[in-house]
């Protein structure tokens, strides 16, 4: 089992905390200016704030929350894939999966809200987003990380 506390690295950033798959409160950092401004490409910060806003099926958007609040357990955890694993598999149609995919969701929502006002764009009804046209579809990147790491079992399933 992850312990939460001896997995925190040293500079810890206080931020939202959610309930994962070992039944410990997990913190995911705030939306932040230096998040901002980490070099990253494609798979840093702001390309998975990208790859969110390009999303065209609800399993896209999935994949590319979890990618998120895995990017940002990364930041506050030293975390191994297998400790990601674990953290992040949950029964198959639990009410665990469930509640993680809708906290998951509601903290992309608060990245891309505060991105958006740091870059003074205020969404209006019916306004479209765009993507940075750099971002060109990196989820089949995404798709190949997670079957890789985390391939479906018939008994459980990670959280998008």
């Amino acid at each position: 089992m992850v312990d939460e506390l001896r997995s925190r690295r040293r500079v810890f950033r206080p931020g939202r905390q959610i309930r994962l798959a070992d039944g410990q409160f997990w913190t995911f950092p705030r939306a932040e200016s230096d998040l901002r401004t980490e070099d990253g490409g494609r798979t840093g910060y702001r390309g998975l704030l990208g790859v969110l806003l390009e999303a065209e099926t609800e399993s896209d958007r999935r994949m590319a929350e979890l990618a998120l609040a895995i990017h940002l357990l990364e930041i506050n955890y030293q975390l191994h894939p297998e400790d990601l694993a674990y953290l992040l598999t949950f029964p198959e149609d639990s009410k665990e999966l469930a509640d993680s995919q809708r906290e998951f969701a509601e903290l992309a929502r608060e990245h891309i809200q505060a991105d958006m006002e740091a870059r003074g764009y205020i969404p209006t009804s019916g306004a479209s987003v765009q993507a940075s046209p750099r971002l060109i579809h990196p989820l089949a990147w995404l798709r190949g990380v997670f079957n890789k790491h985390w391939g479906r079992s018939r008994n459980a399933q990670a959280a998008p």
